[in-house]
């Protein structure tokens, strides 16, 4: 696909699920990368990326249009739901050197959420 179907996409799943992070309080903004160019510090090679501040529930969520790009609609709705399930998870307090047991947590829990998506239909 291309990035700007990619785009469209991603768009689309955040209007779907923004709820998982807008029911508890919490602000965004969504911003979009080409080529990765434009991501924050380090991110350039990921898929998305989400920067927040949970003291105040504010965050930006990042996507590399590139990257989305090689996913199928499937793919894309599970990145939009793993970002925004790092706002739900951020009240708990991880150290950067426990980055990796934080993404694991945050992949379980939105593979939940998907699996709760899939059981509605």
């Amino acid at each position: 696909m291309t990035p700007s179907e990619a785009k469209r996409l991603i768009r689309k799943h955040i209007k779907r699920w923004r709820y998982l992070a807008t029911s508890y309080g919490w602000k965004f903004d969504v911003y979009y990368a080409d080529n990765g160019h434009v991501m924050p510090k380090d991110m350039d090679a990921c898929y998305a990326a989400t920067n927040y501040k949970s003291e105040y529930l504010d965050a930006d969520i990042w996507f590399n249009l590139s990257l989305c790009s090689e996913l199928d609609e499937k793919g894309i709705e599970e990145t939009v739901i793993h970002e925004l399930t790092h706002l739900v998870i951020a009240p708990i307090d991880f150290e950067e050197e426990q980055r990796k047991e934080l993404e694991r947590v945050v992949t379980m829990v939105s593979r939940l959420f998907m699996g709760l998506r899939n059981e509605k239909r």
